[in-house]
Parts: C-alpha cells; sequence; structure tokens
C-alpha cells in the first residue's frame, strides 16, 4: 500500500531523522492485502462418515509486513539527498530493538492503531552509492494490530457501567482489561460482569494504595496488606459485544481495553 506519512517508533517520530514512510509491503493499492488472518486447524474424520470433526483452531503465524521509507527533501527544496554515514548508523541503532515496541502511524485510516513490533531485517537503498532510504521487515507481536481505549471513573458507593467489547479476535471468547484502583478509604472493592455473571472482588484494601491488575493477571500494590488473602481469584473478563458491568467501591478506578484489530495492509 502506498502512503507517504510520518510514523512514531522507539521514542522518535521518523520525521525526526528527516525519514518519510511511502510504502507497506510494497504493494499497489489495487492488489490483494494481507489481514494477518491464517488459522490452523485442527480436525479428524467422522468413522463411516465424509464429514471431518473440528477439533480446535489457532493462528498460525504473528502478522509480518515490510516498511519502505527514504529521505524526505520536501520535494526537492531542500539540498539533502542522501544520510551521511553517521546518520545511517543513527537510524539503524533507532530501528534496532530486542523488544516488542509501540509502532504508530500518522495517516487517518490507521489512526487509534498500535502496533507492537520488532524489525527483524533492515535493509539500504542507495543511490550512486549514497544511502538514499531504508527497507524494514517488522514482525508483530500478535496476528493483529491494537486499539487502546481507557475509561475512567470516581466510586463512591455503587455504579453501573456499560462497555463494549469491539475485539476482532473471534477465537478468544474474552479480554481481559487492565484495571487500576486507588481507594479513598479502607474497604472492599468489587466488579461484576452481569452480563457474564463472573465477580472480582477483594474484601479489604488500604486507603491510597493503589491496586493494578493487567491483562495477564499479575497484581502490583504498594500496600503492606496482603491483598491476595482478600482476592476471590476470579478476574476481570469481557464478553464480546456490551458487558454491564456493577462495581462497588470508594476511589478512583481505570479500565483501560486494548482490542485486537485485523488490517489489511
Amino acid at each position: 500500500m502506498q502512503l507517504y506519512v510520518d510514523f512514531e517508533f522507539n521514542g522518535h517520530k521518523a520525521s525526526d531523522f528527516q525519514l518519510l514512510l511511502c510504502s507497506f509491503d510494497n504493494e499497489d493499492v489495487s492488489s490483494e492485502q494481507n489481514t494477518g488472518y491464517e488459522l490452523n486447524l485442527s480436525s479428524s474424520r467422522i468413522p463411516a462418515s465424509n464429514s471431518w470433526l473440528l477439533k480446535g483452531a489457532n493462528y498460525e503465524n504473528p502478522y509480518v509486513f515490510n516498511m519502505t521509507m527514504i529521505i524526505n527533501n520536501n520535494c526537492g527544496q531542500t539540498d539533502k539527498i542522501y544520510f551521511t554515514y553517521e546518520e545511517v548508523r543513527t537510524i539503524e541503532n533507532w530501528l534496532s530493538v530486542s523488544t516488542y515496541t509501540n509502532l504508530i502511524l500518522d495517516d487517518e485510516e490507521y489512526k487509534d492503531l498500535i502496533f507492537r513490533v520488532i524489525p527483524s531485517t533492515i535493509q539500504r537503498h542507495k543511490q550512486n552509492g549514497n544511502v538514499i532510504g531504508f527497507s524494514v521487515e517488522v514482525t508483530c507481536d500478535a496476528p493483529f494490530a491494537w486499539k487502546k481505549e481507557v475509561k475512567e471513573l470516581v466510586l463512591n458507593g455503587e455504579q453501573t457501567v456499560e462497555i463494549n467489547n469491539t475485539s476482532d479476535d473471534n477465537l478468544s471468547k474474552y479480554i481481559f482489561p487492565i484495571v487500576e484502583f486507588t481507594p479513598a478509604s479502607d474497604g472492599g472493592f468489587s466488579i461484576k460482569n452481569e452480563t457474564d455473571n463472573s465477580e472480582m472482588k477483594f474484601e479489604k484494601l488500604l486507603t491510597n494504595d493503589k491496586l493494578t491488575i493487567d491483562s495477564k493477571g499479575i497484581i502490583t500494590t504498594d500496600s503492606a496488606l496482603d491483598v491476595y488473602t482478600t482476592f476471590n481469584k476470579h478476574f476481570l473478563r469481557l464478553l464480546h459485544g456490551i458487558n454491564s458491568l456493577s462495581i462497588k467501591g470508594n476511589g478512583t478506578l481505570k479500565l483501560t481495553m486494548i482490542y485486537p484489530r485485523k488490517v489489511g495492509m
């Protein structure tokens, strides 16, 4: 797909290095686009039948795509037509990361989407022996991109809210939000998903001791209280579609939902 946009990665924008993203996957706009949707199906034939029984399905591979970047000389309005040796080193060091890192495009079609990627190959484009751009193949941490939604609430007793889980991952029944709660007083805290009839509950938390539960179910807190002894061991989960949550507690609550998004490059 042809693009001429900026992007943010590893603490900098491409424009900080006078780079311009000009294409994804080097595909023509009219060509077929990869969405990352590739399933591995496990099945077995039913005896004495021409039908197969599906045993399971999972995504085959993470999403992989190519980016081509060129020097941006503002359509010839600057004299810069190639990168120096030191600039090449700086750009390649910027692109070289060892952990999944957020990549965000400054483009209307992909706004609000986060790609968590690691560049796997970096190639230089040269003209007359000078570097004028780069091609980078990146591998995502999943078969899709992500979209973040944040809901912040001030609690004083009981409150009901609705959250629409718009995940594109149809193989996973639930998503697990990040929960951050800071009690304004000693007491309990709970969130019951009335749609799913499941409840996350802490019998006792201490004033101003912030509680954080990440999407993998890891609990962190600065409290001297052993919160695990007051926890019912059920984490907040959201079904696809509308979820009605009954929340009890006194303090400030932040829910962060990170939804999978299928994309076409």
